[in-house]
């Protein structure tokens, strides 16, 4: 049921173009021309080289084109605005939790890369069904796989990208992309990340509007990804599934984290206007180090923490900072109440909106927790 073609991924890209025609609202016309937009780079990634990325294609016309512009800049403006707002918060934030971060990786560093572990294809689903039963979403997993919404990709979005997800707002159409998705443990944890996507896609009943929010204004796009990646790791653990190459994976896992946490940190002691006049994005490396060295010992590898992050992207950075900072708390509540449980619902509730303290603070979502649960968390590398 893996799909290894793009067939029916151009059967999408028509009907999308034939809905194109009939939408009049703004949200609509963004919403579906990134769709279209995501639709075309997974014809790239499943090998058509022959694609044309071209304004036209997308966006349906230079007037569309104009119009998805105004309203992603409107969108845009809004999340970093909100941003600036925070940033005191932010920063405060994560000056509270790194050290306490790398007080713990101490215990398993030096890093290795982490061992690769092969299974068959019955215990490879057998693992993954198993998994998503024990969180009563097998069924929807069960849908994805059998109804062909799972792809092996040859490429990745990026160099590093080794999973995407496409989602059409418009009809709720979801697939999951997988780089080379072979019968091992890197395909396995794939794969739960990006269900962890289609799930919280899946959450979503809103029109496009609210999809537009979520994904141009929220910093929490990654928080079920990261969710549903802790839940396995968890899992395989205390079912002594591979447990070596489990904890290894884990070990990754949580230095990947601290990089987007440091490359949060870093972005929260810039100038508010260095921010909001987008000169973040003309600039280089050395530049951000030159703004940011004195708040660092001398021996601090600032660039070599930004060099490390795929790419130098502000909402990139944070919604991954804050998808690792939300799923270590979700994940506590899930482990008790699965993912019916107060807190989750209350999250899923709220992500769609702009950043807000005030939703942290209420859950007790504080500085102090984190470093508590985190601790908690390393106990499972060590076992």
């Amino acid at each position: 049921m893996i799909q290894f073609t793009p067939d029916s991924l151009y059967h999408q890209l028509e009907e999308a173009c034939n809905m194109r025609k009939t939408i009049v609202s703004a949200n609509d016309n963004l919403a579906l021309s990134n769709y279209i937009g995501n639709l075309y780079r997974a014809l790239v990634c499943m090998g058509d080289s022959s694609i044309d990325l071209s304004r036209h294609q997308i966006f349906g016309g230079k007037g569309k084109y104009r119009t998805a512009i105004k309203k992603l800049n409107i969108y845009s403006d809004r999340m970093l605005e909100n941003y600036v707002l925070n940033q005191s918060f932010h920063k405060q934030f994560l000056q509270d939790v790194i050290p306490d971060i790398e007080d713990e990786m101490m215990w398993f560093c030096p890093l290795t890369f982490p061992k690769e572990d092969e299974f068959s294809k019955d215990d490879f689903f057998d693992i993954l069904y198993q998994f998503m039963r024990q969180f009563g979403v097998d069924e929807l997993f069960d849908y994805f796989y059998k109804n062909g919404h799972i792809y092996s990709s040859q490429i990745g979005q990026t160099d590093h990208n080794i999973g995407f997800i496409i989602y059409n707002p418009i009809n709720h159409d979801t697939d999951i992309f997988i780089r080379n998705l072979g019968y091992n443990f890197t395909s396995l944890n794939t794969v739960v990340h990006e269900f962890g996507h289609g799930y919280d896609l899946n959450q979503l009943h809103g029109n496009s509007e609210e999809y537009n929010h979520y994904y141009y204004t929220s910093f929490y796009g990654e928080v079920f990804s990261r969710l549903f990646e802790r839940l396995f790791f968890h899992y395989c653990i205390e079912n002594n599934i591979h447990g070596d190459t489990v904890r290894d994976h884990l070990i990754d896992f949580e230095d990947l984290n601290h990089g987007f946490l440091l490359g949060a940190y870093i972005f929260s002691l810039l100038d508010p206007d260095f921010l909001l006049n987008d000169d973040y994005l003309d600039c280089d490396v050395d530049t951000i180090v030159k703004k940011v060295k004195n708040y660092f010992t001398k021996n601090a590898d600032i660039a070599g923490v930004l060099e490390s992050l795929s790419e130098f992207d502000f909402a990139e950075i944070y919604s991954y900072a804050y998808g690792d900072i939300l799923s270590l708390f979700l994940s506590e509540d899930a482990l008790k109440n699965g993912l019916q449980g107060e807190e989750i619902r209350s999250f899923l509730e709220h992500r769609t909106s702009v950043f807000q303290k005030e939703f942290l603070e209420e859950h007790g979502y504080s500085s102090e927790r984190y470093a508590e649960l985190y601790r908690k968390e390393v106990q499972l590398i060590k076992k």
